[in-house]
């Protein structure tokens, strides 16, 4: 169990609403807190290890919630806190850009039960942390790797730190990453373009990669993109840009083995499942399956030893696709389609 209290945080000022989230605060033994004003967002800092979620209300204007939820997604400290937005009435378009920003999950004003189950998964995902994939760190600056390893982290990466080209590759050898960080200067006699060439040899795009140097010239980004890198980011950088930098390509990741799971659904499958999968790749079926039977984002993640990030994108994915705007409606279509399946 985690130390500190639990702090479900909201932005919204209707009263009647405070009430609602008080009182689901209350019977999961949270403590409620308004969210600062947009002056004050780092007083939430010291708080990061706290959050278990934030709920924003109806009210609150579009262009303030989006800033919001943009400083929560590319913060240090909290940038995979699940985030829900209320709406006053069903709007699918509107659902459809909050979640491409970042919210997790959205609900109806009216809906008191799912908001409160919800919170509750997002309290059991806090006290019981889970890896969410592994990252591969090769750097040879001792202070530097902390420094990375640390953003690793907070975006729910085990890290394995190689500080040269021949530890790096034999950690790959022996185990499964979901993306490698590499600088290009490191000890030995081989540099990071090095490693980048036994990558693209060997695993092709199987994962991304970041090149990380202090060295911003033209050559060296040429090279690392003629060996399939994902992104180049020169050092020093703040923890924001690499937070925004690794979602981007985890998310063109996931992009891409959506587009490529959707060419070999197989016939037996096809056979075996319900209509509404007939819209999703695989892995988007694969993660379906857990998001009904009320697991979380992480711990979906944890159970298919992939990023949370990458789950993130197939969730995204999954309700754009079937037109769903929470977990809620997905079961309820899922439940529908299978007894009329069965009649």
């Amino acid at each position: 169990m985690h130390n500190q209290t639990t702090i479900l945080l909201f932005n919204d000022a209707s009263l009647e609403r405070q009430a609602t989230y008080a009182n689901i605060a209350a019977s999961l033994g949270l403590e409620l807190m308004p969210c600062p004003k947009e002056a004050q967002w780092r007083e939430l800092i010291p708080l990061a290890d706290s959050l278990a979620v934030l709920v924003i209300g109806p009210d609150v204007p579009t262009e303030e919630s989006f800033r919001l939820i943009e400083h929560i997604r590319l913060s240090p400290f909290y940038a995979s806190l699940p985030i829900v937005l209320i709406q006053g009435k069903r709007d699918l378009d509107a659902a459809v850009q909050a979640m491409d920003a970042g919210v997790t999950e959205i609900f109806l004003e009216t809906d008191h039960l799912s908001l409160q189950e919800f919170v509750a998964t997002c309290v059991t995902a806090f006290n019981q942390p889970v890896l969410s994939g592994m990252a591969l760190l090769v750097e040879d600056d001792e202070n530097f790797a902390e420094y990375v390893s640390s953003l690793c982290n907070t975006l729910g990466f085990q890290v394995i730190v190689a500080d040269h080209v021949e530890q790096a590759i034999e950690a790959m050898q022996n185990n499964q990453f979901q993306i490698v960080i590499t600088d290009v200067v490191l000890k030995g006699t081989k540099s990071g373009l090095t490693l980048l060439r036994y990558i693209h040899q060997h695993y092709g795009n199987k994962f991304p990669v970041i090149v990380t140097s202090g060295y911003d010239d033209l050559p060296r980004r040429l090279m690392a993109l003629k060996n399939g890198v994902g992104d180049f980011i020169s050092k020093p950088f703040a923890g924001e840009e690499f937070i925004w930098r690794v979602q981007r390509v985890m998310q063109l990741a996931a992009m891409n083995e959506t587009a490529s799971d959707a060419s070999v659904k197989s016939d037996h499958s096809t056979g075996m499942r319900s209509d509404i999968s007939q819209l999703l790749s695989p892995r988007e079926f694969e993660i379906f399956s857990a998001m009904i039977k009320g697991n979380s984002d992480k711990t979906i993640a944890a159970s298919l030893g992939i990023s949370y990030w990458t789950v993130r994108t197939h969730v995204q994915q999954i309700f754009a696709k079937t037109g769903a705007i929470n977990r809620r409606e997905l079961m309820a279509r899922f439940i529908s389609q299978s007894s009329d399946s069965g009649q």
